[in-house]
C-alpha cells in the first residue's frame, strides 16, 4: 500500500514539472520573430511560383508584335503562313494588359503578400 502511494505521489509531482519551467523574457521574442521568418519563406516560395507563371503568360506586347510582323512580311511580299495571314486581314486584339502594367501590379500584390507577415 505504501508503495502505491509512493508511486501515484511520484507521478503527480513528475507531472507537475513541466509546468514549472522557466520562461525567459527573450524567449517569446525569439518565438515571435521565428514565426515571421518562416511565414516569408511562405510568402517568398509563393511568390516564386506566380512569377515563373508571370512569365509564361502571353503579353499584349506579344500580340501586337505578331500582328507588325505579319503585316511587315505581307507588305514585302515574304511568304506568310495561314496564321500570319489571318492576322494581316484580321489582327488579333490584345488579349492580356501591357506587361508593364502587369508588372507593377503584380509588385503591388507581393508588397501586400510579404506585409502580411508582420
Amino acid at each position: 500500500m505504501q508503495k502505491l502511494i509512493i508511486c501515484v505521489s511520484l507521478m503527480l509531482w513528475l507531472s507537475t514539472l513541466p509546468s514549472l519551467a522557466q520562461q525567459f523574457p527573450t524567449d517569446g521574442i525569439y518565438l515571435e520573430h521565428y514565426d515571421r521568418k518562416e511565414c516569408l519563406a511562405r510568402v517568398e516560395a509563393q511568390i516564386e511560383k506566380m512569377k515563373k507563371a508571370m512569365l509564361t503568360m502571353p503579353s499584349g506586347q506579344h500580340d501586337q508584335f505578331l500582328n507588325s510582323h505579319s503585316r511587315d512580311r505581307y507588305r514585302t511580299g515574304l511568304p506568310i503562313t495561314p496564321n500570319q495571314r489571318q492576322r494581316v486581314y484580321a489582327p488579333k486584339p490584345p488579349s492580356q494588359p501591357n506587361s508593364a502594367e502587369n508588372t507593377l501590379r503584380m509588385m503591388a500584390r507581393f508588397d501586400a503578400m510579404r506585409r502580411s507577415c508582420r
